[in-house]
């Protein structure tokens, strides 16, 4: 897949996904953004919070804070450690849809497009930015790549500043405006990956403004648009449909669509499906291993 040598050029942003998850979004024209706190991906969101521990044991076992201040970061962490488990939520939650620059096609089509079968779905970058802008809740961006140390030092900085703020509360204080500080900075933390991670090329559109704690007393939460849930296993996970076709005669979300190398459907079959559910608009390819070598 031929773009532009830097990937901030890139207009279009790609999401690889299998056939049966690109029905679901065609033909319902939904896309969605998952509860990334259950995300199959063990790694999602400890970046930060690894951080954030690491930066206290620096900062105490240095002595660049007092005993005292350090026991108050302790607890404010683990405070907010208690507050995000997904067992015990009662505010934080955070839906999240991830799309890339495909610099490496090949790696992403054997990784997240069903090993060459599925799809990947072109979405337009200007339009993501908009979308963000029109609606309070949500944050776009791109993924920073850091080093551990590089994340160590972000999370030390923001410990200061936090001293700083709210210290002088007393040591085993935990207010709303804590929990909201420890809350914007854990939401950033899933615009940052390790180094290692960086041939991903990675965007993120965030959703941070459903909060659960309506929901606590019977009778008082009501029902929000835009949110749905299912059942898996023995848990239940939230999402938010973000809508893909036209609205009000102005193109959709998604410009194009691009098969799989091994995908099966024809671009004529796939163009049938599209205008079959008001997505005529999108152009139609399939990609090829020879290309990606």
């Amino acid at each position: 897949m031929r773009g532009p040598e830097k990937d901030e050029e890139w207009e279009v942003l790609y999401h690889f996904t299998s056939m049966k998850t690109f029905y679901e979004i065609i033909t319902k024209g939904k896309f969605k953004l998952f509860d990334i706190t259950k995300s199959n991906d063990p790694l999602e969101g400890k970046f930060i919070i690894d951080s954030l521990e690491e930066a206290i044991f620096k900062m105490s076992s240095r002595e660049w804070v007092k005993p005292d201040e350090a026991a108050f970061l302790r607890r404010a962490f683990h405070n907010f450690i208690e507050k995000i488990s997904s067992s015990n939520r009662d505010s934080i939650l955070v839906l999240a849809a991830s799309f890339c620059v495909p610099r490496h096609e090949l790696l992403l089509w054997k990784s997240y497009g069903d090993g060459g079968r599925g799809a990947a779905l072109g979405f337009d970058k200007n339009k993501l930015i908009q979308f963000q802008n029109d609606n309070s809740g949500f944050k776009f961006g791109k993924i920073s790549y850091l080093s551990k140390e590089e994340m160590v030092i972000r999370a030390i900085d923001f410990w200061n500043v936090f001293l700083k703020k709210h210290y002088h509360l007393g040591e085993y204080s935990f207010t709303s405006t804590m929990l909201y500080d420890l809350f914007q900075i854990y939401v950033d933390g899933y615009f940052k990956k390790e180094e290692a991670n960086q041939d991903e090329v990675e965007y993120r559109l965030l959703n941070c403004s459903l909060s659960l704690e309506q929901y606590l007393i019977p009778g008082f939460g009501k029902k929000v648009d835009g949110y749905d849930f299912f059942a898996s296993g023995d848990d239940i996970k939230i999402y938010y449909n973000l809508d893909i076709r036209e609205k009000e005669n102005k193109p959709g979300l998604i410009t194009d669509i691009i098969t799989g190398p091994i995908n099966k459907a024809s671009n004529t079959e796939i163009q049938f499906a599209l205008c079959q559910n008001e997505l005529s608009h999108c152009s139609v390819s399939k990609a090829n291993w020879i290309a990606m070598r």
